[in-house]
């Protein structure tokens, strides 16, 4: 039973690994009307020290839609700007989605998620075929971070990749949110500090971005378009 929910968790895995090899600079898409965009994390809500890439809806095929559906994404970049007073700002990227798929199918997806011999183990699968010239691939669940929105369920992740001809290993978060029938995707990447040590600012930055998000998707009512 847990496993039907596996396909919904590698599709959201995608995306944070979309956001993690990607080394071109996409181009800004315009989304209107916003409807779920409005309560995705934007850079007003990261300090300014962030601009955006790309953002755009998704079709139930992972396609992208021209009109308002009942999944977003957002991916950002760091602009190098002053970033405000206080702010923690490591991630090279991060990356947003926020869906509306509704609360049994978020429940089973959390049911899956939160689940070590399933998660992790096929996360760390995808990025090896994602990303085929990555190694040393790692993806443990962090049953400690805290807890936001009606559950929270992140993930670890580190590996070795290519970047301009040199090996670098990247260091990595993805945290889910559950929050009535909404589920949010949140993840953050850096390329590891030299001494390969825990990424404690990283770390720090992933959960404010989190708890920040499930600010955001408690701001408005149950649900925000028409039902599927």
């Amino acid at each position: 039973m847990r496993r039907a929910a596996l396909p919904l968790f590698v599709a959201a895995a995608a995306l944070l690994v979309a956001a993690c090899s990607s080394n071109k600079t996409s181009v800004v898409k315009k989304v209107e009307p916003l409807v779920l965009a409005e309560l995705a994390l934007a850079p007003a809500d990261l300090g300014g020290g962030y601009v955006i890439d790309q953002e755009q809806y998704l079709d139930e095929d992972g396609n992208v839609s021209r009109q308002p559906t009942h999944e977003f994404q957002r991916q950002m970049r760091m602009n190098g700007a002053t970033p405000e007073a206080g702010a923690v700002e490591v991630a090279a990227t991060i990356l947003i989605t926020v869906g509306e798929p509704g609360i049994d199918k978020v429940q089973e997806f959390f049911d899956t998620a939160d689940d070590e011999s399933v998660g992790p183990p096929n996360l760390a699968d995808f990025i090896q075929q994602r990303i085929p010239a990555s190694h040393d691939i790692h993806a443990v669940l962090l049953p400690d971070f805290p807890v936001y929105g009606d559950d929270t369920v992140a993930n670890r992740l580190t590996w070795q990749q290519s970047v301009n001809g040199q090996e670098q290993t990247m260091d990595a978060y993805g945290v889910y949110i559950r929050s009535g029938g909404r589920l949010a995707l949140v993840a953050l990447r850096a390329p590891a500090n030299a001494s390969g040590s825990e990424p404690e600012s990283l770390y720090r930055q992933t959960e404010a971005a989190v708890k920040r998000q499930s600010e955001k998707l408690k701001s408005q009512g149950p649900s925000l378009i028409a039902p599927r």
